[in-house]
């Protein structure tokens, strides 16, 4: 009986490393998905940053061209001017109103794109935190 006992015991053991063993490595296995899903994450968060970026890169070539068309247009303005004079006051009161209007669309764009960034910041930050918290998790 006593070694009937000693050999349970040993079983018993031998069944606890086990189980142990078999829980470090689901422990293991569950660490590396989340590592993964991490970095699924950060690349996901990468890219998606990198093309409003991109966008917003566009964006302000777009802007440039288009104050580079009007620029061409207030010099074509400007020119007008030198045949009458009524002419160009009302060509010029005209692109006036025009570059008014377009500059307040720019500073409006650009205001949307600073919030657009602010947002695309906070959201970077935030998922830079989750991701900080999981990898201090594991």
């Amino acid at each position: 009986e006593a070694h009937e006992a000693e050999w349970q015991a040993r079983a018993t053991r031998a069944e606890t490393r086990e189980e142990e063993a078999r829980r470090a490595g689901v422990a293991r296995e569950e660490r590396a998905r989340e590592a993964e899903e991490v970095a699924r994450l950060r690349e996901h968060v990468m890219r998606e940053k990198d093309q409003q970026l991109g966008a917003a890169d566009s964006e302000a070539r777009r802007l440039r061209e288009d104050l580079r068309q009007v620029s061409e247009q207030l010099m074509g303005a400007e020119y007008a001017m030198a045949s009458t004079e009524r002419r160009a006051h009302e060509a010029v009161r005209a692109k006036e109103a025009q570059i008014i209007e377009f500059l307040r669309a720019v500073e409006a764009k650009a205001e949307e794109r600073d919030q657009e960034l602010e947002d695309t910041r906070h959201r970077l930050a935030r998922t830079e935190a989750a991701l900080a918290q999981l990898m201090a998790g594991q």
